[in-house]
């Protein structure tokens, strides 16, 4: 009887006090509750005011648009001559010209050699090499001339191979990129324009990669993650996609991202086979942006990652009804006839030693030439029919050196010269 009275005294005070009880729970818990809405304000809050520093595309490129004046353009045409480089050299003719430090060079991608030639045309020079040799590189697709240094940069592994002038391999770097897989998931699925993880290098194209700096390179960028790409759910990445990466060539380093895409994308949504650039670095504060299918080109300050000005014309019977595509395979599958078919700019090459700026374009449709503009000081004064393919790479020896960027049946290497009268 006793322990029975013991259980019914004890069971009596739990439900007085549960009455007590119950309401201080209830109460902490809508406390709880108001709690947490009130944070998740507050981030979504900070999180609205962060998209809202964020600068987007049209406002990036919301820069005044110089016109161009009447009568400006007096060139008509240009002569053009062909002469023959080095017959005596190993060359698979599977490669590209360029001109570094007033002499002609050629990147073979094959043989992985870089040549060099005296005003002549006969080679005084070969470096590098394919083989795992001390002054060897496995492949590269990009030779870089950096002030006192080549970079010859591989997409396949990711690395950069350091060269000096004398053509003696220096250094082997691979670009870092630092992430750790967690990370990676949940950019994956709450992308971060921002953040370079979320991006990718667009090797394959060309002119794609060039001098940033004394020691560093800048390298175009692309995306295709399933909620940051171009192929489709376009509205983040071309409104805020970056489209340089700034890489250290002495550690790897990725230092920053910036740029990016043009308004153009807004309008014109799911063309991801015409979602590339070309850019032309102009000195220590300024580089020149053309995207393929904009027929404006952008000058920005790159060190304080801003749009300054925009100029150009449109080139002379360009085939742009651009096919709209809506997957990732379906781009794909259409982007070698599309990027024949259809015309687009492809290169720029500014001379600075006759202050003029040159913009190859590609016609499209049934056009038996490319285009050429020729700009001084963004106002366009000649816009040529040249043969497909002709690519201005520099001015040397008084004459202006170009390439035709793949030349049928040719059996040797070839450069064209011209003048402009």
């Amino acid at each position: 009887m006793e322990l029975a009275s013991h259980i019914l005294e004890a069971v009596i005070k739990f439900e007085r006090s549960r009455r007590y009880l119950y309401p201080l729970l209830l109460y902490l818990s809508i406390l709880f509750m108001k709690l947490f809405r009130f944070l998740l304000g507050c981030s979504i809050l900070l999180y609205g005011c962060s998209k809202e520093t964020e600068v987007n595309s049209l406002d990036y490129y919301d820069v005044q648009y110089i016109q161009q004046n009447e009568n400006t353009q007096y060139l008509e045409n240009i002569e053009i001559t062909k002469q023959i480089v080095d017959t005596t050299i190993e060359c698979s003719l599977s490669g590209y010209f360029f001109i570094y430090n007033d002499e002609l060079c050629f990147a073979d991608l094959y043989f992985n050699y870089i040549y060099k030639f005296d005003t002549g045309l006969n080679a005084i020079q070969r470096f590098a090499g394919k083989g795992r040799g001390p002054n060897e590189v496995p492949d590269f697709m990009y030779c870089v001339p950096v002030k006192k240094t080549f970079v010859l940069v591989s997409p396949s592994n990711s690395y950069m191979y350091n060269y000096s002038k004398k053509g003696k391999k220096t250094k082997k770097v691979k670009i870092q990129w630092k992430s750790t897989m967690e990370e990676a998931l949940k950019l994956a699925q709450d992308p971060v324009p921002s953040n370079y993880y979320c991006y990718e290098f667009d090797f394959g194209v060309n002119d794609i990669v060039k001098a940033w700096s004394a020691n560093q390179i800048a390298i175009g960028l692309t995306a295709s993650w399933e909620k940051f790409n171009g192929y489709f759910n376009t509205g983040l990445y071309y409104n805020y996609s970056r489209i340089l990466a700034i890489v250290d060539i002495d550690n790897g380093e990725i230092k920053r991202i910036i740029g990016r895409r043009s308004p153009f994308y807004l309008k014109k949504k799911n063309i991801p086979n015409f979602d590339h650039f070309c850019f032309e670095v102009l000195n220590k504060k300024e580089i020149l942006i053309n995207f393929w299918p904009d027929d404006k080109i952008y000058l920005i300050d790159k060190n304080k990652d801003k749009a300054l000005l925009s100029f150009g014309q449109k080139g002379r019977d360009m085939l742009v009804d651009y096919p709209l595509t809506q997957s990732y395979e379906d781009a794909e599958m259409q982007r070698v006839k599309d990027q024949y078919y259809f015309g687009y700019y492809h290169y720029l090459k500014f001379d600075e030693k006759n202050n003029l700026l040159f913009r190859g374009y590609i016609k499209g449709g049934n056009a038996n030439t490319d285009g050429l503009q020729i700009y001084d000081n963004r106002q366009l004064i000649a816009d040529l029919d040249v043969p497909k393919g002709f690519k201005v790479i520099g001015f040397l020896n008084g004459q202006f050196i170009a390439s035709l960027e793949s030349e049928q049946d040719a059996k040797h290497l070839f450069v064209y010269q011209f003048t402009l009268n």
